[in-house]
């Protein structure tokens, strides 16, 4: 309602703002009469129809207050808003977002295929400069076609395109050198009439019928990879694909190039071939090992994290059950219940994670110690150097076994067991800071006064380390033998 039509003042102006109005006419009516108009305003403030002008006055710098703080707000929220969706929308571009919400780093550790199939999805360990570094130096086989020889093929079309193949591939998610190598097969290097006359060097839609006809046209090779990338990732391997039914329906998996292939061709040797090209040109291997359990023998300790990421994302379901598995059988192996088979527990999950590519990072504080390894280790939800050696003790000897708060001082007390020189440690011994500070999982005894740890270090990780007596900051070990002789399951 507006005040300035109306006889009476309808709204109470709150006394802050009242004085403001009464201080605005002081100060006009200063500038305009001086100390005259001071006064004249101080003697009008006492009258009612004074008092009520500056009730006025005063209610209307209390609206304005209002309005301004209202236009603020509302100039802030929309600021706000898109400052976070920009935040979002960066993040997710950069890769640190997936569209599930979890973080994109770590999630083609390995397609999870049966051993001695291929996977056909993108694999990021294999780099854009290796990929283009093979394509260009490959030694094209004597051949022709057409009256075009495989190298005349090969040079013109496929290693000008290499970039293009990483690059377009990559983006659906589908492996560079699969749609490389159904290129080679289909097209013969480059020299087939589907090829040559429209530009289709991978048989798409060349039906058995009428292969010539059927097959569709492209302006050049690009188009071409684009659309088969796009063609095999969302009609083949996802759940919702044209074809994805029907391979699971013939027991084989949309994933591999075997499954892919028993609907891309009619030919029952296609998957083969295109695998033959794989691994003739980029030498593929057949088996997925770490994947479906087959983990390698230890060969030697990776000292410096080479080749390997933080794990930034939970492993899958399949990587969980496969390490798990994995651990379970190095344990028995050593013996459960013992301080080498806890041993065993902490170099089987560091070498496990290894053959994944990924290391456990290191959170001060942090409790995710499980028996097995936990679905959901990613990131800082890990360990730290107490809560990895209860790990290993809760999997190799005890899964009842807890350091009170798992503390470093509930090692470092007599219950555990008694100093020892370095050279008596062994398997299953800790190796532990007089002040309190850092423990360690003594893995192997080198006999030349160093052991081999295995330790949740801050600033590096979960890692293999090779150390010795000369601490600068004054290590003891510790023999544990005792305890696992008193306190370790006999069996599972």
């Amino acid at each position: 309602m507006d005040d300035s039509n109306n006889n009476s003042v309808e709204i109470e102006a709150n006394s802050t703002d009242k004085e403001l109005a009464q201080t605005a006419a002081k100060k006009v009516a200063s500038t305009k009469l001086g100390p005259t108009g001071d006064a004249l305003v101080e003697a009008a403030s006492r009258t009612k129809a004074g008092d009520e002008i500056l009730n006025k006055g005063g209610a209307a710098i209390g609206k304005l207050r209002k309005k301004i703080m209202i236009s603020f707000i509302l100039f802030l929220t929309p600021l706000f808003l898109m400052t976070f969706v920009l935040f979002i929308t960066v993040f997710y571009i950069l890769g640190f977002i997936t569209s599930d919400g979890s973080s994109s780093n770590n999630s083609n550790i390995c397609a999870g295929v049966a051993d001695g199939e291929v996977s056909a999805l993108y694999d990021s360990s294999f780099t854009k400069e290796q990929f283009v570094s093979i394509v260009n130096s490959y030694t094209v086989p004597n051949g022709s076609h057409n009256s075009h020889s495989y190298s005349w093929g090969y040079e013109t079309f496929f290693k000008p395109n290499a970039s293009n193949f990483y690059d377009i591939c990559t983006k659906y998610g589908m492996d560079p050198r699969f749609i490389f190598s159904i290129g080679i097969h289909e097209s013969a290097y480059g020299t087939s009439n589907i090829a040559l006359k429209k530009g289709n060097f991978f048989g798409w839609a060349a039906y058995d019928s009428s292969p010539y006809d059927s097959a569709k046209s492209f302006q050049d090779m690009s188009e071409g990879i684009e659309t088969v990338a796009k063609g095999l990732s969302t009609g083949y391997v996802i759940e919702s694909g044209s074809q994805y039914k029907a391979i699971k329906n013939r027991g084989l998996d949309p994933r591999t190039v075997q499954g892919i292939g028993s609907s891309y061709a009619s030919d029952n040797e296609w998957a083969n071939s295109v695998v033959k090209y794989m691994q003739k040109i980029f030498g593929l291997t057949t088996t997925t090992s770490a994947c479906n359990g087959n983990f390698q023998a230890l060969e030697k300790y990776n000292y410096n994290h080479e080749g390997l990421k933080v794990l930034s994302s939970p492993l899958s379901s399949t990587q969980v059950k496969a390490l798990d598995q994995y651990i379970v059988s190095e344990v028995d192996k050593a013996g459960y219940g013992t301080g080498a088979g806890v041993a065993a527990a902490g170099q089987a999950l560091v070498y496990g994670l290894e053959q994944y590519g990924v290391y456990l990072d290191y959170k001060y504080g942090a409790r995710n110690h499980t028996v097995g390894v936990d679905p959901y280790w990613h990131g800082k939800r890990t360990m730290d150097c107490s809560s990895f050696v209860t790990w290993a003790i809760k999997n190799g000897c005890n899964p009842s076994f807890q350091a009170r708060t798992t503390a470093i001082g509930s090692f470092n007390s007599s219950t555990f067991g008694k100093h020892i020189p370095i050279s008596e440690a062994k398997p299953g011994d800790i190796m532990i800071t007089n002040a309190k500070g850092h423990i360690r999982l003594v893995i192997k005894n080198n006999g030349d006064g160093t052991v081999i740890v295995a330790e949740e270090a801050g600033g590096k990780g979960l890692i293999f380390a090779k150390r010795d007596a000369n601490e600068r900051r004054g290590y003891h070990f510790q023999d544990m033998s005792e305890y696992y002789s008193k306190n370790c399951k006999t069996s599972r």
